[in-house]
């Protein structure tokens, strides 16, 4: 994937709808994360399969925020301020804090086809996505797709589109209503 200057200078949030960000965080934060995801994820699975939500979300993890240790100081870096900062044009609030683990033969419901945010919202800036690779993100282990444009679109593309279009994923910000 490009980075946001190798696309030129008009890929941006704005623009496209994602922007790539270079690698900020150091190897011993990235392995404390994996750590405390794992960790999460096993502490959470159990809780989701009790609730009867198990089918469809093995992998997912959410309410990080919760767990503290390492998740609190990837919150406390706020490497992505000026970003989100400029996104939603002064302070904002963290509304969610999740996690995914892409398991072998397996695809929750984030690993279709989707939007994070229920209505579409065109310019009105009211979700953003951080995502943060713990992981190198390739197409043989299940990288994240991103469809250029597709937050500035009402209708959601289909699949053949959108996996004919998109790039492979790194560290993105994304606008809630990207398509990904």
């Amino acid at each position: 994937m490009k980075t946001a200057s190798e696309r030129g200078p008009d890929a941006s949030l704005e623009s496209d709808g994602w922007v790539l960000l270079p690698r900020v965080l150091d190897a011993p934060l990235v392995a404390r994360l994996n750590e405390a995801l794992e960790a999460a994820y096993t502490a959470q699975r159990e809780i989701q399969k009790r609730n009867g939500i198990g089918e469809g979300t093995d992998g997912t993890v959410h309410h990080l925020a919760c767990m503290r240790g390492a998740f609190f100081e990837l919150l406390e870096r706020d490497d992505c301020r000026p970003q989100l900062s400029e996104f939603f044009g002064g302070p904002y609030i963290l509304n969610t804090f999740g996690g995914v683990l892409n398991l072998p033969d397996n695809v929750a419901y984030v690993g279709h086809v989707h939007r994070d945010i229920r209505t579409f919202c065109g310019r009105l800036n009211l979700m953003a996505q951080l995502l943060v690779m713990l992981d190198d993100f390739t197409e043989d282990n299940g990288a994240t797709y991103f469809l250029s444009g597709s937050h500035a679109r009402p209708d959601r593309p289909g699949d053949d589109e959108f996996f004919a279009q998109a790039a492979t994923g790194a560290s993105v910000v994304a606008d809630g209503d990207y398509g990904r």
